[in-house]
């Protein structure tokens, strides 16, 4: 019916929504001071499940991979950057279109 494909495309927004929160906590995890968190972080980034749940929120495996291992390359205690995974690839993406259109 016609009236259905807005509610089932506020559905799949509210699915991606969960999705990128799970990201979001990952992302978190893999940037703060417990050392087990990071590690947990780091090895479920190997895992199929993590890459469904990119899928599922809408991001690109491959790249929030490269931002997490980023934020485990930090040293603990080091400052933490406290902004969003989506943020963090849009960041990385739109500088990446200005270094190659220089």
């Amino acid at each position: 019916m016609p009236g259905d494909a807005p509610a089932a495309l506020i559905e799949a927004d509210e699915a991606r929504r969960v999705w990128r929160a799970v990201l979001r906590q990952l992302w978190f995890d893999a940037g703060g001071h417990d050392a087990a968190l990071r590690e947990a972080a780091r090895r479920w980034m190997a895992t199929r499940s993590f890459v469904e749940v990119c899928d599922l929120a809408g991001f690109v495996p491959s790249k929030v991979a490269h931002e997490l291992r980023r934020q485990l390359a930090t040293p603990i205690g080091a400052r933490f950057e406290r902004r969003s995974l989506g943020g963090a690839l849009r960041a990385r993406h739109l500088a990446q279109a200005e270094a190659a259109a220089t």
